[in-house]
């Protein structure tokens, strides 16, 4: 093995031991033989061990040998293919539904104990030897109570060399060779130059990766997401597969979508435990966040929390468009919830008052013009009001939180938590985002935030590039009175008081305007910048970008068009 792979692994290996992982050499892993992905003796133990401590009922679980070989058959035999990975990660995330041999019920035999993170066996390993169609040798393998999870594939760090390019296609190759491998592991991290991360997604071409990034640690941040709580949250609440028509695909959280929905979900756990009186945040995250996702997230994780006891949840939103992308993206996922779409006020009047006005529980997805009040009986108090396992995600609340519906909103579900998502706050007298949504007083003007220059650092956003050519641009050199004349009609003078004061105007806006000329329907110029235009973009950006053109009228728009179309 070269040195500086070795040095990259041992790197690697470190890290995750100072987490909690622990180190055992690949030759002294108890494995049954080569062709064999789990590590069965430590699966067996801790199934017995878990499922012992883990009260899912008001009786322990009583596992037989039967019971035991019945879980394992039904984990390895789980197929490779699309619909086996599904059924994986169900199984990883609920458990493995057995009839038992003594009580002849079906119970869900746990794999991991998410409850008590001790409770679970965190094994890394190095040069990890699998024979599939072909003997493979992994890099870095982290086991869970004995089945392989993550895969991380390793290059020296400190090269400007493709290196990340070439492990990552090995680890595609890796796919094809070893699928009785890569059922089981769900995370793939190539650590080369590049860190980044992905759900494992075998028959897809490509798929999105990404960095975890931190503040301390930046691009290795991927230490802390593999801590052993934080790896195996995101297993259960992080990680989905997504159908979209006949596609299958997986989905896995960003850093900022982890960070967001773990604030999100401790704010209502500290209140409901009586740690705060606060019930409300503001999540402050610029465009290409994800921020659809993050909600979705949030609901899962706080929607099969026991401490709140059957929640309600509502998705709230303020433009048709969001609401199906919503509808969209909810369908899609495998989120073992079944949401409820509002379509109507009186849909949305039966939800409310359905259990004797207490609400009905579960998730739902409606416009926020549904909690106009003219439509509901405000005579007798609805019992929804006093419940406080209600939660409210709204979308874009910049723009749709000072008004009656907002109030309205507020006054049916008033003990509800309240969590607004925005990529761009407001705060001016009337209308002010921090106001409504962060805690001022204590300095809180939001949750969580994630901004343009993180957006820009991670590529989920592109800077906007130009190149300033004013020289060209000018009628020319100098500025006749004519022209200042024509350009004063065309602004709103009516507030000028007197002629000393529209000469100084006028004084101003020569000065500015002789820097770079004012240009709104002059054909011939048009047709000289069309064709400048056209020039540098056939030189220098064709084949690599695409251009826009932003101009100052409808007409200018059509002026544009002409011209160009003769240059391109």
């Amino acid at each position: 093995m070269q040195l500086e792979k070795k040095l990259a692994e041992d790197e690697v290996i470190e890290r995750l031991k100072e987490r909690g992982w622990r180190y055992v050499e690949a030759s002294k892993l108890v494995r049954n033989s080569y062709d064999e992905p789990l590590l069965m003796d430590d699966l067996r133990k801790k199934i017995i061990e878990i499922n012992k401590d883990i009260n899912l009922t008001e009786d322990d679980i009583n596992l037989t040998e039967d019971d035991i070989n019945l879980v394992l058959n039904k984990l390895e035999g789980a197929s490779t293919d699309q619909n086996g990975h599904k059924e994986i990660l169900e199984f990883f995330k609920r458990g493995i539904p057995i009839k038992t041999k003594k009580e002849g019920l079906i119970r869900y035999i746990q794999l991991f104990d998410y409850e008590n993170i001790e409770n679970n066996d965190f094994v890394i390993t190095n040069q990890f030897i699998f024979e599939g169609k072909d003997e493979i040798r992994l890099d870095v393998v982290l086991f869970v109570n004995g089945i392989p999870l993550v895969d991380i594939e390793c290059k020296n760090p400190y090269t400007n060399k493709n290196n990340y390019l070439e492990a990552y296609g090995q680890l595609k190759r890796y796919f094809e060779t070893a699928p009785r491998l890569y059922k089981y592991i769900q995370i793939g991290v190539i650590y080369a130059e590049k860190i980044k991360y992905f759900p494992i997604i075998p028959w897809a071409e490509d798929f999105d990766q990404f960095v975890w990034r931190d503040k301390e640690l930046g691009e290795e941040g991927i230490f802390e997401m593999l801590k052993p709580d934080v790896f195996l949250d995101i297993v259960k609440n992080f990680l989905f597969i997504r159908k979209r028509k006949d596609e299958i695909s997986k989905v896995i959280c960003r850093y900022m979508q982890y960070r967001a929905v773990n604030k999100i979900y401790q704010r209502v756990i500290d209140n409901l435990e009586g740690k705060t009186s606060k019930n409300k945040g503001l999540i402050w995250h610029w465009q290409g966040s994800g921020k659809t996702l993050t909600m979705i997230f949030a609901t899962y994780k706080l929607y099969n929390e026991r401490k709140l006891e059957n929640p309600t949840i509502f998705l709230i939103v303020d433009r048709k468009d969001l609401e199906r992308q919503f509808n969209d993206e909810l369908s899609s996922l495998e989120v073992n919830f079944i949401f409820e779409r509002i379509e109507s006020i009186e849909k949305f009047r039966e939800i409310l008052n359905y259990d004797e006005g207490r609400g009905k529980r579960g998730v739902f997805l409606t416009l926020i013009h549904k909690f106009n009040i003219d439509f509901f009986n405000v005579e007798n108090e609805l019992n929804i009001s006093k419940r406080k396992n209600v939660i409210c995600f709204l979308d874009e609340v910049h723009r749709n939180q000072y008004g009656k519906l907002a109030t309205r909103m507020i006054r049916i579900l008033n003990n509800a938590f309240f969590f607004g998502f925005t990529g761009t706050p407001v705060s001016s007298k009337d209308r002010d985002t921090f106001q409504v949504f962060g805690y001022i007083d204590d300095k809180e003007f939001y949750l969580d935030k994630y901004f343009l220059d993180e957006a820009l650092d991670d590529g989920f956003i592109v800077p906007i590039v130009y190149n300033l050519k004013k020289d060209n641009l000018k009628l020319k050199e100098g500025l006749s009175e004519k022209d200042l004349e024509w350009f004063l009609e065309q602004v709103d003078i009516d507030d000028i008081a007197d002629e000393a004061e529209y000469n100084q105007l006028k004084n101003e806006i020569k000065k500015k305007i002789n820097e770079i000329t004012i240009i709104l329907e002059n054909e011939k110029l048009i047709d000289e910048i069309c064709k400048d235009i056209a020039q540098d973009y056939k030189i220098n950006h064709d084949g690599r970008f695409k251009g826009l053109i932003v101009t100052a009228s409808r007409k200018a728009c059509v002026l544009f068009k002409k011209h160009l179309d003769k240059y391109l």
